[in-house]
């Protein structure tokens, strides 16, 4: 992916070129609603990765994530660290919602992260399995996260 790099055995924002760089500080961002602007129109989304994209001077398309700009229009510094949204709703790019963490801080707190292992949400209801002689085992589907681990904890015994 353009835009990261790997140091150290950790995948981190790699700082952009100074023509990029001279791109983004012609943007209008207003850090406290987590808005981007190019003159006075709202940079809209594109889908669900909310990037700023424009040509660099080889004409290649540059796509980088908003809340990477906000972040260095704030600060003055390119994110070293990936950046959590801290209230989990990716569209609020605002300052004071952003936090930089290491690669495996921000999986442990992403929503996905917050059930048992072996028990995965399927709509209303959580599903529960494990791994036996490196095949998965499907031990059912259940109301409650309790009962769905008790049951698993019961089936694996």
């Amino acid at each position: 992916m353009r835009g990261v790099a790997e140091k150290e055995g950790q995948v981190r924002p790699r700082r952009p070129s100074r023509f990029v760089l001279k791109k983004i500080d012609m943007f209008r961002v207003d850090t406290v609603r987590g808005k981007i602007y190019r003159g006075n129109k709202e940079i809209s989304l594109r889908g669900k990765r909310r990037i700023v994209s424009f040509r660099d001077e080889d004409g290649m398309q540059i796509n980088i994530y908003r809340y990477h700009v906000i972040w260095y229009k704030r600060t003055g510094q390119w994110p070293c660290l990936e950046l959590h949204h801290l209230d989990e709703q990716t569209w609020n790019d605002a300052f004071v919602n952003l936090k930089g963490v290491t690669h495996s801080r921000n999986c442990f707190l992403s929503k996905r992260s917050r059930l048992p292992i072996g028990i995965v949400a399927r709509g209303k209801r959580f599903r529960a399995r494990y791994s036996r002689d490196g095949r998965c085992v499907h031990v059912g589907f259940y109301e409650t996260v309790k009962r769905a681990v008790a049951e698993r904890r019961k089936a694996m015994s």
